[in-house]
């Protein structure tokens, strides 16, 4: 369910893949996490990326890669989930064992 309406995500998919079709080495300097439910700037169902600024950080200022991002959020049940967002086009898989509130029973793939 997409809840941003001010980037079409489907658009924001087709400039990735065109610019990776462009450019061999395109994963060493670009990738795309996409968010679920997440709104634009505010009003989010989805969960908020946690690191989405030290993230990009981290890779620029010591060529430290995010192959994941932590998220959390909280859906109408009350809970609280601890997931991650995987770079395009991997998506978070359940490990198959662990609790499924924890970040640790997932994985990209």
């Amino acid at each position: 369910m997409q809840m941003d309406e001010a980037i079409p995500s489907n658009g924001t998919r087709s400039y990735y893949e065109a610019v990776t079709a462009g450019d061999s080495n395109v994963h060493d300097y670009y990738k795309l996490f996409e968010a679920p439910m997440m709104g634009h700037c505010f009003g989010t169902k989805g969960g908020y990326p946690s690191t989405m600024f030290d993230s990009p950080v981290a890779w620029v200022e010591s060529d430290n890669a995010p192959t994941s991002l932590p998220v959390k959020y909280s859906p109408e049940d009350g809970k609280t989930y601890d997931r991650i967002l995987c770079p395009y086009p991997q998506r978070a898989k359940y490990k198959g064992t662990g609790d499924v509130t924890f970040v640790d029973a997932f994985y990209c793939a």
